[in-house]
């Protein structure tokens, strides 16, 4: 059996999530980062993400049925390598087939 190294670990101990590793937007190049803020707290060592009742719908015109959501995301890989995709279909996490680059993903990660 292959032995396996722990690389990093987060206990969500501070006042923010580190924004070197973090971004607290679900997938806003596909929609806006108002639309994709996380809703969470950080208490007890643990990051609990939720929905509030009031959150609108996430791409709205695109899932059916409407999706609501509220994530985070590792920053594993830079989000700048996309900047010259702004506009495009061309970016590899397309929610929908043809769909177009609207965030600035440059600024995903921020």
């Amino acid at each position: 059996m292959t032995e396996r190294q722990l690389i990093f670990e987060d206990h969500f101990d501070g006042p923010t999530l580190d924004p070197a590793v973090w971004s607290p937007h679900y997938l806003p190049q596909w929609s806006s980062r108002a639309a994709t803020a996380a809703q969470y707290e950080r208490k007890d060592s643990c990051l609990r993400l939720f929905i509030p009742p009031d959150r609108g719908l996430w791409c709205e015109d695109d899932h059916t049925p409407p999706m609501r959501v509220s994530g985070i995301r590792s920053l594993g890989l830079p989000l700048s390598s996309l900047a010259d995709l702004r506009g495009s279909t061309a970016a590899a996490n397309a929610c929908v087939p043809g769909s177009v680059l609207a965030g600035d993903p440059a600024r995903c990660g921020t």
